[in-house]
């Protein structure tokens, strides 16, 4: 058995030797690797659950946790073979040196990846607007993170990405955030009439006092109506295309109850015929 254990495989100098039985030890150690992953992150979860704390907290110190144990168990892999860690500096650093040009990017959203982890400007379950587009972070990988949109879409970002632009992340604060609805109505309408109305269909809306009252401003005179912003606030960010929504038809319809017109693009068209010319509406 010892000396079917001892049989090289294969033997690159007198330090570097693949016998069976490191092959073994190789695969031996991921399986023990992998358990002590799958077991220390069933416990971890349920403390981090039974302690309350944050869901991206406890996911960046997880997915740390992994990295490191796989870590160790591959440099303790690779010095049983025999491969000194010179050897490994070494051979990256000829490998970098030859390839670093076209692995630049990944380099950098890996490094990228790391300090989101470590940093925690952007975690699991946070809102973004990137892109012109909102969306929660499932997941953030090492060289890449995964962003579910309001449709449901999963857009893989690259790391960098999240750390060298400007990203809006809506879920760092706890303070509801304000929106607006645009209004326009005909020049003929009461425009006192027509702030109580919006005041009055957004009441129901708001659920804060003190500085988050909605207020109604007169945004300009257009070519066809005057122009409203209705602003108000909320914490329903993920779905707040559904509030607008439903907020755009109460309006509609209390304009129609009340008889405030919303006004349709007008232009006036002049037809010159010989010395006769005139406007045609």
């Amino acid at each position: 058995m010892k000396d079917f254990l001892n049989y090289e495989l294969l033997k690159i100098n007198e330090d570097i030797t693949l016998t069976v039985g490191s092959i073994l030890f190789i695969i031996v150690g991921f399986l023990v690797a992998k358990i002590i992953n799958f077991l220390l992150l069933r416990i971890l979860k349920a403390y981090f659950k039974k302690r309350a704390v944050d869901v991206g907290r406890s996911y960046t110190i997880l997915q740390l946790l992994k990295y490191f144990i796989y870590t160790i168990i591959f440099l303790t892999t690779l010095s049983i073979v025999g491969i000194k860690l010179t050897y490994i500096m070494a051979g990256s650093a000829a490998l970098l040196v030859g390839v670093g040009i076209g692995l630049q990017q990944t380099f950098n959203d890996f490094f990228s990846g790391i300090i989101i982890l470590v940093d925690g400007t952007v975690e699991v379950g946070d809102i973004l607007f990137i892109d012109n587009t909102y969306g929660k972070v499932r997941y953030i990988g090492l060289r890449a993170s995964k962003i579910e949109t309001r449709d449901s879409h999963i857009l893989i970002i690259p790391n960098s990405k999240l750390i060298n632009n400007a990203v809006n992340n809506l879920s760092h604060r706890e303070n509801p955030i304000r929106f607006h609805v645009d209004v326009s109505v005909s020049y003929g309408s009461d425009i006192k009439k027509v702030e109580k109305i919006l005041l009055e269909v957004i009441s129901p809306y708001n659920k804060y006092q003190m500085n988050y009252t909605p207020a109604v401003y007169l945004d300009q005179y257009g070519e066809s109506s005057i122009d409203f912003k209705l602003y108000f606030y909320s914490k329903q960010i993920f779905l707040i295309d559904k509030h607008l929504s439903d907020i755009r038809k109460d309006i509609v319809h209390a304009f129609h109850q009340n008889g405030i017109e919303i006004p349709f693009p007008q232009r006036d068209l002049w037809i010159k015929n010989g010395d006769i010319s005139g406007p045609i509406q």
